[in-house]
C-alpha cells in the first residue's frame, strides 16, 4: 500500500442559497506541501474498487466533527481526509 497521507478540511453552511440546487455547505480541503507526494503515491498505488455506478474508484476517508469558529462563533464542520481505515484481523479471521 502507498504511504499514508493526511489533509484537513472545513465545511461551512451556505449563508444564502441562490437556488434549490445550491449546496448546503461549501469549504476546502487543505493538503500541506509536505503531504502532496504521499497523496499522489496513494492515488497511484491504492486498490481500486467499483462504486455504485460500476466505475473503478480510489476511496478516501473523510471524518468530520462539529466545530465553532473562534472569531465569528459560527458553526461549521472540521475534519480530516486520509486513506480508509483497515479493520484489524480478529482471531476468527485467522482461523483460531
Amino acid at each position: 500500500m502507498a504511504d499514508a497521507f493526511s489533509a484537513s478540511m472545513s465545511l461551512f453552511p451556505t449563508e444564502e442559497k441562490k437556488s434549490d440546487n445550491s449546496p448546503d455547505h461549501t469549504g476546502t480541503i487543505e493538503i500541506s506541501e509536505a503531504e502532496i507526494g504521499n497523496l499522489v503515491e496513494y492515488l497511484q498505488k491504492a486498490d481500486r474498487e467499483k462504486n455504485w455506478k460500476d466505475e473503478l474508484v480510489v476511496k478516501i476517508r473523510v471524518a468530520a466533527w462539529n466545530s465553532v469558529a473562534k472569531g465569528s462563533g459560527k458553526a461549521y464542520l472540521s475534519g480530516r481526509v486520509s486513506p480508509p481505515m483497515v479493520a484489524a484481523a480478529t482471531s476468527d479471521d485467522l482461523g483460531f
